[in-house]
């Protein structure tokens, strides 16, 4: 797959002028969709860095018609990896966002290869016939709070997807406060020991107590989904993270 982008000058001006946060508000653009330019607004997509600090950037574009891609710079050369440890998730039955590469033109300059991701939100839930919630939890960035672990404040939490009757994180804090001991209640040890096995063998640090979780939350029962795992590449020497 690739996407065609026609950004105007003015557009890239207004994107770039004080990054990183000029980067976070749509600009005016054009996507060619099927050989027809379609009305779009253009940012950049994430606060590290590596997403904006470069030529190569990571970009998420929307349509009036409800289109709304992730285009993702990935953080190493090795970009395969990101996509391979989605699929060994995938292997797993583990829930993990649609993952592809896609080719990005802008102004009719070839910007190379991103992955394309699919947003954990009501449309994640809707593709999977999924009735619950989606929680994420994020606590770096331009989400900093404090230097607490997320599973100690709920204010680092929000809804990312889904009913918003359902939508109490609270059960799951508490049990990880209170040393885990009801954990079995809101949790499936059987996923969770696959998302445990699957975090051990990809070696990944990119997820800690500060960064990186979301639950998908049904039946009283949170079930992490696998979210840019960095599979193989962003290595501890002790193998991964998830352990603490």
């Amino acid at each position: 797959v690739h996407y065609e982008i026609d950004l105007p000058l003015s557009s890239k001006y207004q994107l770039n002028k004080n990054l990183p946060g000029s980067g976070q508000k749509y600009q005016p653009a054009k996507l060619t969709l099927k050989g027809e330019k379609i009305d779009a607004e253009i940012r950049y997509h994430g606060d590290n860095d590596f997403h904006w600090a470069y030529e190569k950037k990571s970009i998420r574009i929307k349509t009036k018609d409800g289109l709304d891609l992730v285009l993702i710079n990935p953080k190493h050369s090795s970009i395969v990896s990101s996509l391979a440890g989605y699929w060994f998730a995938d292997k797993l039955n583990l829930l993990i966002p649609k993952t592809n590469f896609a080719g990005v033109f802008i102004n009719n300059e070839f910007k190379g290869i991103y992955l394309q991701v699919e947003k954990l939100d009501d449309d994640f839930l809707l593709n999977r016939t999924l009735e619950g919630s989606i929680f994420r939890g994020e606590n770096v960035g331009k989400d900093n709070i404090h230097g607490l672990s997320l599973f100690t404040d709920y204010s680092t939490w929000n809804i990312a997807g889904g009913d918003n009757i359902n939508n109490d994180i609270t059960p799951l804090l508490t049990s990880v406060a209170d040393d885990r001991k009801k954990l079995d209640q809101v949790m499936d040890y059987n996923y969770a020991a696959r998302v445990l096995s699957f975090y051990s063998f990809v070696e990944s640090t990119h997820i800690d107590r500060q960064h990186n979780w979301n639950f998908y939350l049904e039946d009283n029962k949170y079930s992490p989904i696998i979210w840019d795992p960095v599979a193989w590449v962003m290595r501890a020497n002790d193998g991964n993270k998830i352990d603490e």
